[in-house]
């Protein structure tokens, strides 16, 4: 019998809104390897969020594309309201191994600096 390789992604921090779950994701296996993983690991080092009710997908913002580094997004997210240029946002944030803290509007998927 043939050995069968399964690669997936681990580390999920998950939270729930009324509209929508929004969690983070882990990067695809094996971590530093990138010849066994073609392309940019779409949804890997991520940030996703999928409809409450539905499952239906309806953004993402990837951290880091076909990641080398377990750069991972290992942090739950963090919901909170956020004051930018005098209106009130709905965000979130993850703290990813990058160093950097992502921050992004929570209804559309873009950088917190972006209008809607």
């Amino acid at each position: 019998m043939a050995a069968r390789r399964c690669h997936g992604l681990a580390n999920t921090g998950r939270r729930c809104e009324a509209r929508a779950d929004l969690f983070s994701t882990g990067n695809a296996a094996p971590d530093f390897n990138g010849s066994l993983r073609k392309g940019d690991n779409l949804f890997s080092v991520s940030i996703v969020a999928i409809e409450a009710k539905t499952g239906k997908y309806r953004w993402h913002f990837q951290q880091v594309h076909h990641d080398l580094w377990d750069y991972d997004s290992a942090s739950p997210v963090v919901l909170f309201d956020l004051v930018y240029n005098g209106e009130l946002r709905e965000a979130i944030a993850e703290v990813g191994k990058t160093g950097w803290v992502y921050i992004l509007d929570r209804v559309t998927g873009q950088t917190a600096d972006r209008h809607r």
